[in-house]
């Protein structure tokens, strides 16, 4: 019993703290030409709100209580492809609160209002905005909250004005558009107008109060930032970013204040202690590391040493250059990527032959007398099988077949077909850009015989048929390698003369080809195809039907196929550890 009033006691209790919060229905956004509107939309409008700007990192900073909302109201929404102040909002639940972060573009003032079914934050979209439009405006105190840096997305349609200004390249310009129809106005004075008619922030330089006036400036309807950099285009002026205040100066100003700097930043190097530090190398050749690093140094203070026993670097720099060399070298001594090369050189045969008719032509003799009718004697027939033995002849004799004796003649039934396959497989391991050769030789003997003053001598002679493969490896950045190879492969053959050397076959690429680590390519293939049908006989006898097989020779029918194919297989074996993209 009592457990139950205690579950009922804890469900009235949640349930009693979930109506006395307000429940944030929805968050939306909206943009006018002076100021963008953030509504936050709740049930009710006893909510404590609290606002801060957290300058540091252009921010405003929203914190509605007691609070309560489901999640799919609770998500960010990118508004930087607006021209107004608000790049991003982001939203995040604490506890019994919700907490909004709005980025901005720039520091800008901003609004609060409540109504009965929502809270309504205006950021004005340039400084000045809300004076504009007569909005009063209540300061708020800078506050430094953390964790509350968020992630804005970026977007190529939105330039910042203050980079437009003071860096190069293509520019877009988004302030609002002025017009300005003046003769005979000081440079101060004109740069004073566009800051009071923009909200915007400039700093003159003392240098600027005695250039001569502008004779005559007419600019009907252009942005007042782009209006700005045609002054400053014009009177060769330079400007520098100082958070939401443009710096703005004459060249020769700007070039006296770089000499100053230059010589103030060799006088603290001159003054800086120096420190040493030793850099143990593991893979990287010492002396090349040297050239590199020591162009790096401080002129005429920084030194570098080289220990080869335990394969060191000793350098001697101030702090600064110390921590720049310390990042060089963790990045250029890493592993020699090695790159296993597997290649595969396929070769297939394909014969068949054919060979059908009469041999060595057909014998017989003629017996006038014969043997009588009815004589004890029998017509006589053989049937050589030693015959198979020559070439694959069916030989077939007959004694006597009346008066018809010595009959002889060699039938030729021969039918071969063959299929062969041989596959090399060389492969060899190197390092990037290092050439790598593997090679395989067989050797054949043959005897040769001379003749010299009557005398006759044999000796051996060796031929060889080699398979060799030649390659040199390059990676990319991506991962990728780029292979150049040379592979050679050689093969016996028959020998053209009987007791001569042995002909010799050879295959061979020589090419520079691409490819992704781990993939196969095939650099190439031969493909040869050979047709031979032959026959010879009597003229006119050999075509006579039926006995024309008397009168010639057995037909040949002769098909040869070859093909050659290679094919390359390049592996990076350590990839991770010399820190190269994994593309496969």
């Amino acid at each position: 019993m009592n457990k139950a009033i205690i579950a009922i006691l804890i469900f009235l209790s949640f349930q009693f703290e979930t109506f006395s919060k307000s429940n944030l229905n929805n968050i939306t956004f909206s943009y006018k030409n002076d100021y963008s509107i953030i509504n936050f939309w709740a049930n009710s409008k006893d909510l404590t709100i609290d606002k801060y700007n957290y300058q540091k990192n252009k921010q405003i900073i929203l914190e509605i209580s007691p609070i309560i909302s489901k999640k799919e109201v609770l998500r960010g929404f990118d508004t930087s492809e607006f021209k107004g102040a608000v790049v991003y909002v982001n939203i995040k639940k604490l506890n019994n609160k919700i907490r909004a972060v709005i980025q901005l573009r720039e520091n800008v003032q901003s609004k609060i209002e409540k109504y009965s079914n929502r809270i309504v934050l205006k950021v004005e979209n340039f400084y000045g905005a809300f004076a504009k439009s007569n909005i009063n405006v209540i300061k708020n105190d800078n506050v430094n909250i953390e964790n509350t840096e968020i992630h804005v997305p970026k977007s190529n349609s939105i330039v910042d004005i203050l980079e437009n200004l003071t860096m190069s390249g293509p520019k877009k310009y988004i302030g609002k558009k002025i017009t300005l129809n003046v003769k005979d106005i000081k440079v101060t004075d004109l740069l004073r107008v566009i800051s009071e008619a923009s909200g915007f922030n400039i700093i003159q330089s003392n240098g600027i109060g005695s250039m001569p006036p502008m004779a005559n400036l007419s600019l009907i309807d252009i942005p007042w930032d782009q209006a700005l950099d045609t002054i400053m285009s014009l009177n060769k002026l330079v400007a520098k970013k100082n958070g939401i205040i443009l710096l703005v100066k004459t060249e020769s100003e700007e070039t006296k204040d770089k000499e100053e700097k230059e010589k103030l930043k060799k006088l603290s190097e001159k003054e800086e202690p120096l420190v040493t530090k030793l850099f143990p190398i593991s893979f990287s050749e010492l002396k090349e590391l040297e050239s590199i690093v020591k162009d790096y140094l401080t002129q005429n203070r920084g030194t570098i040493k080289m220990d080869k026993r335990t394969s060191t670097i000793i350098v001697t720099d101030t702090a600064t250059v110390i921590e720049k060399i310390k990042k060089i070298v963790k990045l250029l001594d890493t592993q020699t990527p090695q790159v296993l090369i597997n290649s595969r050189i396929v070769e297939v045969s394909d014969k068949y032959t054919k060979e059908i008719g009469l041999k060595s032509g057909f014998t017989a003799s003629y017996d006038p007398v014969g043997a009588p009718v009815g004589d004890s004697a029998t017509p006589g027939f053989s049937l050589s099988t030693a015959s198979f033995g020559d070439n694959g002849f069916l030989g077939i004799g007959l004694a006597a077949v009346g008066r018809l004796t010595n009959l002889d003649f060699k039938l030729q039934m021969l039918e071969t077909e063959s299929k062969a396959k041989i596959i090399s497989s060389p492969r060899v391991i190197t390092k990037n850009n290092v050439k790598a050769e593997i090679n395989s030789s067989e050797t054949s003997n043959y005897a040769e015989t001379t003749s010299e003053g009557g005398v006759t001598s044999s000796s051996f002679k060796e031929k060889t048929a080699k398979t060799s493969l030649s390659v040199t490896p390059h990676i990319t950045n991506e991962g990728s390698i780029v292979l150049d190879i040379s592979l050679s492969k050689e093969d016996f053959g028959a020998a053209d003369i009987q007791g001569g050397p042995p002909t010799v076959s050879t295959n061979s690429v020589k090419t520079n080809v691409l490819v992704d680590n781990g993939s196969t390519v095939a650099l190439g293939g031969i493909y040869k195809y050979s047709s031979l049908k032959t026959t010879a006989g009597v003229p006119y006898l050999r075509n006579l039907p039926l006995f024309g097989w008397l009168f010639r020779t057995p037909n040949l029918d002769k098909i040869d196929k070859k093909e050659l194919i290679i094919f390359l297989t390049p592996r990076i074996l350590n990839q991770e550890e010399a820190g190269i993209a994994d593309n496969v």
